[in-house]
């Protein structure tokens, strides 16, 4: 079980059974990392799942935090909690772990604080009927699919929000604030936070600025032409002209597992020499 706090950072107490693990191909001897990591734990009495199922208690990642994204996507359960061993370039989903087996070792005796993060429940809907629906951790990216800019309209609980010519428009929930949302010109925001921000790509117009907006709002999203809907990098969707995008609060949140001792704003000094 993880016990409660009036934070959404608290620290828990699991007797660890099932494990699966997701890695990052494309780093070099990734595979046996991965392997000496599952040997050890199975050493432990760690049952070691081929994929997240309904039975996994921890996903660990071995990558960077798109890794670790691609496995926020991946889960079948919310209960699960996704541990991120760093091996990318930013880190501010994964944990830097200097010994993988002392690591190991601190993850089965509950040594990580659980991070509750709030998500998106992102829908394309055809008519007011679903036809495809997502996830978001970090951001919902509604982009346009030709050269051609697009008339975009915002309603916020179904009254007019905002409509302007434009690339795209952003929506990104608070750890994504550091992602592409950020790199678009949005502003950072504490990570726990349960918010959601809007924000115009390449918008035709000086008066188009980053919005927070409360985290129980219904936005509404559509288009005067087709756009390619992207949730957190990993998954894309062709929204024709016509459809419209839903953009809420998902129900459940996700957990990851923090080194307590490491803190968000310590990685903002660290990545982007604010401290400096």
């Amino acid at each position: 079980m993880v016990e409660g706090s009036q934070s959404s950072v608290c620290i828990y107490t699991m007797n660890v059974k099932n494990i699966a693990f997701l890695a990052n191909r494309k780093i070099p001897d990734i595979g046996r990392i991965q392997d000496s990591a599952a040997a050890f734990l199975r050493s432990a009495g760690v049952t070691i799942e081929e994929e997240p199922s309904e039975r996994t208690d921890v996903l660990v990642t071995l990558g960077g935090d798109g890794t670790l994204l691609k496995g926020a996507h991946l889960l079948k359960n919310r209960t699960t909690l996704i541990y991120g061993i760093k091996f990318g370039r930013v880190g501010f989903l994964t944990n830097s772990v200097p010994d993988l087996k002392k690591g190991l070792e601190r993850l089965l005796a509950g040594g990580y604080a659980v991070s509750e993060r709030m998500a998106l429940a992102v829908t394309v809907e055809n008519g007011g009927t679903p036809v495809w629906s997502d996830v978001a951790l970090n951001e919902a990216l509604v982009t346009r699919a030709t050269i051609r800019i697009a008339q975009i309209e915002i309603f916020r609980n179904k009254a007019p929000f905002a409509r302007t010519r434009c690339d795209g428009v952003m929506t990104a929930t608070p750890t994504g604030s550091t992602a592409h949302w950020l790199a678009a010109g949005g502003p950072v925001l504490a990570p726990e936070l349960d918010a959601i921000g809007v924000l115009f790509v390449a918008p035709y117009t000086m008066a188009a600025r980053p919005a927070i907006l409360p985290p129980d709002d219904e936005l509404r999203i559509s288009a005067d032409t087709g756009m390619v809907l992207v949730s957190d990098g990993q998954r894309e969707y062709a929204v024709a002209a016509g459809r419209t995008v839903v953009v809420r609060r998902d129900a459940e949140k996700v957990r990851l597992l923090l080194d307590p001792v490491s803190s968000f704003f310590g990685k903002l000094g660290e990545k982007f020499g604010w401290s400096t």
